[in-house]
């Protein structure tokens, strides 16, 4: 990952073995506390409490439910381990819930092939771009897993719905194909430039105010642009 910088990681391997070394760590940490937790008055005050460890006490959210994580991949293969880490660390429910979202990132497309022929370009990209706005909207305001979870699958389903499109349109004003071929590195300057704003704009204002107005702007944008150029 990190070219010749000697640190560590620097494969997407070392990635998940870090992973998985502060993930064992955080539950060696959740079992001292429940241990001490479930101890009476008495043997507490025999006993020193636990160490706290901030860092491990937000890795213990996670596995207990109360803090939500959202993994980003970019290869199938990264999905796949994601996927068994997720199970090696019991986290059931999140490994469902994250199986649902690729499954209906998948559907997206299916949906859209089927579609196309009868409906033309205009109408499904509208219905799609919405999906992604209502989604990602969403997942900026869920409070519980069920709730990501609901707003992860719109969005995917839209996101995997509208590329299809986005492509045809690109195709059809480029017939040299000279832009389409931008079209991938263009997709994966967004996935890393909007993180980073969004990062930044939640770490200054401290609220999500500004995350799911940049959502509704950059989404609105999108669509406005795209059905400009829709014939």
């Amino acid at each position: 990952v990190y070219g010749g910088r000697s640190t560590e990681p620097q494969t997407r391997m070392g990635n998940v073995a870090g992973y998985r070394k502060e993930w064992i760590k955080a539950q060696t940490y959740q079992k001292r506390i429940n241990e001490y937790s479930e101890k009476s008055d008495e043997a507490k005050e025999m006993t020193d409490s636990p160490t706290r460890n901030i860092g491990m006490e937000t890795l213990v959210g996670v596995l207990e439910g109360d803090i939500l994580v959202h993994m980003h991949c970019y290869r199938g293969e990264e999905m796949a381990v994601m996927l068994d880490v997720a199970k090696e660390f019991d986290s059931t429910l999140v490994a469902n819930a994250l199986g649902l979202t690729l499954a209906f990132a998948i559907i997206g497309p299916l949906i859209s092939s089927s579609i196309s022929n009868k409906y033309g370009l205009k109408i499904p990209f509208i219905i799609t771009s919405l999906l992604m706005l209502i989604g990602a909207y969403g997942l900026t305001a869920a409070s519980t897993l069920s709730s990501y979870a609901i707003f992860a699958c719109i969005q995917m389903l839209g996101w995997g719905g509208a590329l299809p499109f986005l492509y045809s349109l690109v195709s059809n004003s480029d017939p040299n194909g000279r832009y389409i071929a931008l079209a991938i590195p263009a997709l994966g300057l967004g996935s890393v430039a909007g993180p980073a704003l969004a990062g930044n704009l939640i770490g200054e204002s401290s609220s999500m105010l500004m995350l799911q107005v940049l959502v509704i702007v950059c989404m609105t944008i999108s669509i406005v642009l795209g059905l400009r150029s829709i014939k």
